[in-house]
């Protein structure tokens, strides 16, 4: 979830401190339910604010992660970490087209992998 967080916010440019901090307190509401460890997406997307991949790189390894553990996810957890990015996308207003377009090709990719 940290890269895929991490994809969405820096597909319309540089992650700023105020996003940081409203998208780790998104993640944390969204994947609590799933029992997810939050702390864990939080460093992921702190490690890749420091290394700054850009949004594709970012996008890949999330779905490469995804997609070897795609016998954990249900579509339930799909759907609800579809919604989690498009509140990161709208976090700060209407959603880029660059945000809108990665969070429709996530909808799509992770939708490919409910089992």
């Amino acid at each position: 979830m940290g890269e895929m967080a991490y994809a969405i916010a820096k597909s319309d440019g540089q992650v700023q401190k105020a996003e940081r901090a409203k998208i780790a307190q998104i993640v944390s509401a969204g994947i609590s339910k799933h029992e997810i460890n939050f702390d864990f997406a939080d460093t992921i997307f702190q490690v890749l604010q420091k290394d700054d991949p850009d949004a594709e790189t970012s996008y890949r390894w999330a779905m490469k992660e995804f997609s070897e553990h795609s016998t954990h996810l249900t579509k339930e957890m799909a759907d609800s970490f579809v919604k989690i990015m498009i509140e990161i996308a709208t976090a700060f207003g209407v959603s880029t087209e660059e945000e809108t377009s990665l969070v429709n090709r996530f909808r799509h990719d992770i939708g490919k992998l409910v089992h």
